[in-house]
């Protein structure tokens, strides 16, 4: 997602937070930051030089913003830390002044900010786009929780909707809307919108979740409806013509809700009893469709009915971009079957610990992917294999990549198995370089067997996580007659780099002297020079290098 800044607001527009100076000799806290945050700011006088003058302000924004940057917990869009925002804008006047005039730095909304907070926000945004959070707790259910009384229920209910009106005389400039919502609470929260004014114009992002503690399997049928019901309710009252991203989890939209004619980001998250995800979603899709990204999820649902895998009805998505399924493998590899994507550029796979067919799922790879570097990743969790061209940060549009990921719960021996299998019927003579990265240690039988699928290496690199705890000891990861044989596929490779591996005296000596051989070989040889490359490798030392002749 892309956001915008809000123009900056006129001195006029701030004369009225413009009257007193904040003075702070401590570091503030949480609440009288709150308090304090509520006095205005006095207009700074320019012609003092001082090190917070030092940098333009809008500089001086962007570092804001990087500093107070948090990922949101519906992972919807990124938010902000308010309470840092407002001790940043209590630090002195210059700060504050700069604060209060640029509306893009509060508009990020929540709705579990106090009354008094949640207004401050709306009123410091200005007419700036909204990114907004609703979120509702399971306290609405007055059945599920009995020590809650019907006063204190209604009280609760009362404060929340009066905060979900003040967010709401503001639909007009909500951009990206997160609800989240305890399955009882949606009831409530639909009739007490009864009439109100939701409408969305600027509305480009919709992410709404419905859970419960009780799971929706557990939900009385009679209840459940009623729950659906005011889902679909709700989504209607939040339509929007510019819709172009949305996220549902634990409701199913009707069809005739979801216009793919707008959208370009899908996500459907099934939490129920789903007797055929294969009709639903050819319900839904149809070919040519704008989507750009398509994400599926089936670990919370049961699912009667398979998809049949047919490829003779296969929906085709041309401009599909980034596919992700999660469910397990044969779910997976159903469902990857009914669409026709040529233009893919990322498949994501979540499989966790179900069975995996090695050979199936070699399929999903492309035979021939596009450009001249290779980047391959895997520990006990993880399998990623991503193939660029070499200016990988070109935005040029010749540029062209393709990201291929599964995510597994075994151990990283079986890890290394599958990507073992995965990659057994591939070769890439075009990938000239390779960058192989892992948080546990293999032995140099891993590496011969990854690099034998590919014969025109030019550069390679080893890489251990530097969160990783293991010790990766550098002879085990190449051996050394992977660099002398002529059939090896580094026989032809110009560059080498090691990084965070260990290197441990005298254990390494004898592969550090090797190395420093097959350098000497190669240039009385006349041929290209090997490149040797120590990054963060703990125990290298120039004395080291000397002594091993690969320093003069």
């Amino acid at each position: 997602m892309r956001w915008l800044a809000a123009p900056r607001r006129t001195k006029s527009m701030v004369d009225n937070d413009a009257k007193c100076q904040v003075v702070t000799t401590t570091s503030p806290t949480t609440r009288n930051v709150v308090d304090v945050h509520h006095t205005s700011a006095s207009l700074p006088q320019r012609q003092q030089n001082t090190v917070f003058r030092a940098l333009p302000d809008d500089i001086l924004v962007f570092i804001w913003e990087l500093a107070i940057f948090e990922e949101s917990k519906s992972g919807f869009f990124p938010s902000y830390d308010h309470l840092a925002l407002l001790k940043i804008s209590a630090v002195c006047q210059h700060w504050r002044w700069t604060a209060l005039n640029t509306p893009s730095l509060w508009t990020h909304i929540r709705s579990r900010f106090p009354p008094d907070l949640l207004n401050l926000f709306l009123k410091r945004s200005m007419e700036a786009p909204l990114n907004v959070e609703i979120t509702c707790d399971k306290y609405f259910d007055d059945n599920l929780h009995p020590s809650v009384d019907g006063d204190d229920l209604m009280r609760k209910v009362d404060k929340f909707s009066a905060k979900l009106a003040a967010i709401l005389r503001h639909s007009n400039r909500i951009r990206f809307l997160s609800l989240s919502l305890e399955a009882y609470a949606s009831t409530i929260i639909d009739s007490r919108l009864a009439g109100a004014n939701c409408r969305t114009p600027m509305l480009e992002g919709l992410r709404f979740h419905v859970t419960s503690d009780l799971g929706l399997w557990a939900i009385p049928n009679v209840d459940l409806e009623r729950i659906v019901d005011a889902g679909t309710s709700l989504l209607e009252k939040f339509r929007s013509p510019l819709l172009r991203e949305l996220y549902l989890d634990g409701l199913r939209a009707p069809p005739d809700y979801i216009h793919l004619a707008s959208l370009s980001h899908l996500s459907l998250k099934f939490n129920d009893v789903e007797k055929s995800v294969e009709d639903y979603l050819t319900s839904i899709l149809v070919d040519e469709a704008p989507l750009i990204s398509l994400s599926l999820d089936l670990w919370s649902a049961f699912v009667i009915s398979q998809p049949s895998g047919s490829t003779a009805n296969r929906l085709h998505l041309p401009h599909l971009r980034v596919l992700s399924l999660k469910a397990p493998f044969s779910q997976c590899m159903h469902l990857s079957a009914m669409f026709s994507v040529e233009s893919l550029e990322e498949l994501h796979l979540e499989t966790r610990q179900s069975f995996i067919v090695v050979h199936e799922l070699a399929k999903l790879l492309p035979r021939n992917p596009p450009g001249e570097s290779a980047r391959i990743e895997f520990d006990a969790d993880l399998i990623r294999l991503e193939f660029f061209n070499m200016t990988e940060g070109s935005r040029c549009d010749s540029y062209k990549k393709y990201l291929f990921s599964l995510n597994t719960q075994f151990s990283n021996d079986s890890t290394i198995y599958i990507l073992l299998g995965i990659l057994k019927s591939h070769h890439f003579p075009n990938i000239l370089s390779v960058d192989l990265r892992s948080s546990g240690a293999f032995d140099s039988g891993v590496t011969r067997a990854l690099l034998s699928h590919f014969d025109t290496l030019r550069s390679l690199r080893i890489h251990l996580d530097r969160r990783s705890t293991c010790v990766f000891p550098i002879e085990d990861a190449i051996g050394s007659s992977l660099l002398r044989s002529p059939s090896s596929p580094l026989r032809s490779v110009q560059s080498l780099t090691f990084s965070n591996l260990t290197v441990k005296i005298p254990q390494a000596m004898p592969f550090l002297l090797e190395l420093s051989t097959v350098v000497h070989e190669r240039t009385k040889a006349g041929l290209p020079p090997l490149i040797l490359e120590f990054e963060n490798c703990e125990g290298v030392t120039d004395e080291l290098l000397r002594n091993s002749g690969l320093k003069r």
